[in-house]
């Protein structure tokens, strides 16, 4: 093969590599550190532990979270919730069995998850919702939350 061709491979090749990288990051979400305001700006506020996980589909595009609740800042949860989330996105949430988190959901499932048979009274945790483990560092959220309500 001609150097001239070899050249001119390797320049599209590196462009195309190039271009990639700037998209993909271009397309990565930028999460907030969770506040009181962003937690606050879903139907469902809480903190809850995870007892249970499930893979919603074949392609494990989506798992639903059981959740025992313990205390409410928004809404009204039952005891025992299912949370579903995707986890298709860097941002998605990422559950541990046995691991309290502090959620953040709506009982609207976007678009993309209408295709899943759910329970009514699913709740949606998406992209960036603000999950966050009380095995990381949430104190600070947790005093701009204030003690919520006990579940009853």
């Amino acid at each position: 093969m001609p150097v001239i061709m070899r050249h001119r491979i390797t320049r599209i090749a590196f462009v195309t590599l190039a271009l990639s990288a700037a998209f993909s990051t271009a397309i990565r979400a930028e999460c907030l550190v969770p506040t009181r305001q962003i937690v606050l700006s879903d139907a469902f506020a809480f903190l809850g532990r995870v007892v249970t996980i499930q893979e919603l589909d074949a392609q494990k595009r989506y798992l639903s979270a059981t959740v025992e609740v313990d205390r409410v800042w928004k809404g009204n949860p039952p005891a025992r919730v299912s949370v579903v989330t995707d986890t298709f996105a860097v941002e998605s949430p990422r559950f541990i069995v046995g691991e309290t988190y502090i959620l953040h959901a709506s009982a609207e499932l976007p678009e993309r998850a209408q295709e899943l048979a759910l329970a009514p009274g699913t709740l949606w945790a998406g992209i960036c919702a603000g999950t966050l483990s009380t095995s990381g560092d949430f104190s600070r959220l947790q005093l701009e939350l204030g003690p919520g309500q006990p579940m009853k």
